[in-house]
């Protein structure tokens, strides 16, 4: 398991390290709570062991601002201090603490702590797995959608990358459901899941039910022409599989229509809800001009919303 631990002192910093790395774990060190921040922003630790008291961030606004901040995984944290007695573990434990251990720190005991903190970040992660699912796809789900859109977001702002994002609708599902049932609308779901899970989710890619028919695929560090390409081989996938749609006005069989949006995330944009939007704003566009087609979002494109075309 991967361990940052966070102390001041490099002498009690060394010697935590060391009693980590004996247990057969993988260290990361940080002089600080600021430091481990930044680390924390940018890297999946399951477990800090943090110092209580330390310059410039202490252990416990480290703990109070990861766990106010959005964050994919649970991190599980114990701090660690020479101040004692009750009143002090309860403001530790308020600050959003997991665990406790008094220094000096016996190796048995922390050992014991680090066992404890493993059981129950497995259950965490299989809580959190879940919990981001869709169950009748097997898709990433809504939730998962913007937990990893948000942690996306930010690297890309920071790396000064592309962001690219398909929204995809399935063309008048509404009459597919009305003629031919919902559980065959649910068999549609899934086979058109299949083909997006195979085509569109590369090593780093997403692909999520976003909510009904709508599904999204997110392309972090992907550029718009390449976004295209991919967009256009799914369509021509689901096309494919000649799904039979009496009911539909663009075919006799399932079609899908795409919108893509690409975006370099600006140092000042903290919200990537925008992407969204301009993707949508791309899919409306699709399906007012006929639907079974990829759209792509250019500047002064008509807002999705102006019309409303027909399911």
């Amino acid at each position: 398991m991967k361990i940052l631990i966070v102390e001041d002192d490099i002498g009690m910093q060394d010697l935590l390290a060391a009693m980590v790395r004996s247990l057969g774990h993988e260290v990361m060190t940080a002089d600080n709570g600021a430091e481990a921040w930044d680390l924390h922003q940018t890297q999946k630790f399951p477990l800090v062991i943090c110092d209580w008291v330390m310059p410039i961030m202490s252990g416990t606004e480290f703990t109070r601002k990861v766990r106010t901040s959005q964050q994919l995984h649970y991190t599980y944290i114990i701090l660690i201090s020479s101040m004692t007695g009750k009143n002090n573990y309860l403001q530790v434990m308020d600050a959003g603490a997991d665990d406790f251990v008094p220094k000096p720190v016996d190796k048995d005991e922390l050992a014991a702590r680090i066992r404890v903190a493993e059981r129950i970040i497995r259950l965490q992660v299989q809580l959190e797995e879940m919990s981001q699912l869709d169950g009748l796809t097997g898709l990433s789900n809504r939730r998962r959608f913007d937990l990893i859109l948000n942690e996306d977001w930010r690297r890309q702002r920071r790396a000064g990358g592309p962001i690219s994002l398909i929204m995809i609708d399935i063309d008048f599902f509404k009459n597919y459901n009305d003629h031919y049932g919902h559980l065959a609308g649910d068999e549609v779901l899934k086979t058109v899941s299949t083909v997006l899970d195979r085509e569109g989710n590369r090593a780093g890619d997403l692909v999520a039910r976003y909510g009904g028919e709508e599904f999204a695929v997110i392309l972090a560090g992907t550029t718009e022409s390449a976004s295209i390409l991919i967009a256009e081989r799914i369509r021509k996938e689901v096309t494919n599989l000649r799904i039979p749609h009496e009911y539909s006005q663009v075919a006799d069989h399932i079609t899908i229509s795409l919108g893509v949006a690409t975006v370099h995330p600006e140092p000042d944009q903290s919200n990537p809800n925008s992407l969204v939007s301009l993707a949508d704003t791309a899919l409306y566009q699709a399906k007012r001009h006929g639907r079974n087609q990829v759209a792509v979002y250019r500047e002064g494109m008509e807002v999705n919303g102006t019309e409303s075309p027909q399911q």
